[in-house]
């Protein structure tokens, strides 16, 4: 029990816990119980702010952090090399080809020389296809970076097996 000044007439000592003023016949129970609901609703209106900038504030910081991991892996994702291998394939298949034409006198020959002559097209088809796809990330390697990684991820976004990176150890 604390001894207050009327809130309405300033009468000194009067009791917090008391009904009315004894001068003014002020309610004074009712004003307090009021005044501490209004102080109570403000004290939750002000943790419920806080805790909605904390909120925003730890979203932002992911966003970020999410933002930042993706151009790192952006940053990371390999060039395609020059398509050495299907040119080297394509050489031997039409070497291979030529000499089975050459010494061509026997039906098996024949058919070696046209399997030779089909590698050679199927080796020429990837190095050529490989070829466009080297001078397209040599042009603008950024960009050619981005569009694999945004490929990649729907790749793994799109497949029915899980991703080994996400997975956590069941040890």
């Amino acid at each position: 029990m604390a001894l207050i000044n009327c809130p309405k007439c300033g009468a000194p000592y009067v009791s917090d816990k008391t009904f009315s003023c004894p001068h003014c016949t002020f309610n004074v129970k009712q004003y307090l119980d009021d005044k501490a609901k209004e102080e109570a609703l403000e004290a939750r209106r002000k943790r419920e702010e806080a805790a909605a900038k904390e909120k925003a504030e730890k979203e932002a910081e992911l966003k970020q952090r999410l933002e930042d991991m993706r151009k790192k892996e952006i940053e990371e994702e390999p060039l395609p090399i020059f398509p050495v291998p299907f040119l080297v394939g394509a050489i031997i298949a039409a070497v291979l080809a030529i000499v089975s034409l050459v010494v061509a006198q026997t039906a098996i020959n024949v058919v070696i020389t046209c399997v030779c002559l089909f590698i050679t097209v199927g080796f020429f088809v990837f190095f050529m296809r490989n070829l466009k796809v080297y001078k397209e990330a040599q042009a603008d390697p950024a960009k050619w970076k981005e569009e694999a990684y945004n490929a990649r991820m729907n790749n793994l976004r799109n497949s029915d097996e899980p991703n080994p990176d996400t997975l956590e150890d069941d040890i």
